[in-house]
């Protein structure tokens, strides 16, 4: 009789003890799922935000339901709901600063244990996009002259900020150059660094 009740005892202790671990294997996963689906629908939320030409208006609530799709999504949210009833998944932007490129959220996720027990996980992500600031171009132009006016030298197409380029002394027959200028004659000294739109006229002499 001892054996038999020992035997009852040593079932039921494998049994929960298997539950038990199924339980931690579940949360363990479930938790680790939550973590990288969230820090991956942070970003990529933020990024469109970013990329979008009205994003940067948008209010935290659709901000919010925009994460949140993306996160059900990678989740597969609808799934778990039919095979769970306990299930839930709650979101909530904790800093919200698209136009600095910064987004952080806090996830709340609610399931059910194998042991019939409801359980929640807790996950934050910060994501921090560096904004891509369209660099301004400027044209910059060099004429010689001509016995009809000008004609172009070399001309660039510059960001600005760029160091300015080395063009070189040109050459005419028979004259020697002497400098660049402005179009209205006044005499210049060419800048290090590309500001503003410029347009230069070779100075020439007899030589």
């Amino acid at each position: 009789m001892k054996k038999v009740v020992f035997g009852i005892l040593l079932g039921i202790l494998v049994i929960l003890f298997g539950i038990a671990l199924l339980t931690l294997n579940g949360r363990l996963k479930k938790s680790k799922d939550l973590e990288n689906g969230l820090n991956k629908a942070v970003r990529e939320s933020l990024q469109t935000v970013i990329e979008s030409k009205d994003g940067a208006s948008l209010k935290d609530e659709e901000l919010e339901a925009l994460v949140k799709k993306q996160l059900e999504k990678r989740l597969k949210t609808r799934e778990r709901k039919t095979q769970d009833a306990n299930y839930r998944l709650d979101l909530t932007i904790r800093v919200s600063d698209p136009k600095r490129g910064v987004l952080s959220c806090e996830a709340e996720e609610h399931y059910t244990h194998p042991n019939g027990k409801v359980g929640v996980l807790h996950a934050r992500s910060t994501a921090i996009v560096e904004r891509q600031v369209p660099q301004k171009m400027r044209q910059v132009t060099f004429y010689l002259p001509t016995e009809n006016g000008k004609s172009i030298y070399k001309q660039y197409m510059l960001p600005e900020g760029s160091d300015f380029p080395e063009v070189g002394d040109p050459t005419l027959s028979g004259k020697r150059f002497s400098g660049w200028e402005k179009l209205d004659g006044s005499s210049v000294d060419l800048p290090d660094t590309v500001s503003q739109d410029e347009e230069y006229l070779g100075r020439f002499t007899e030589g």
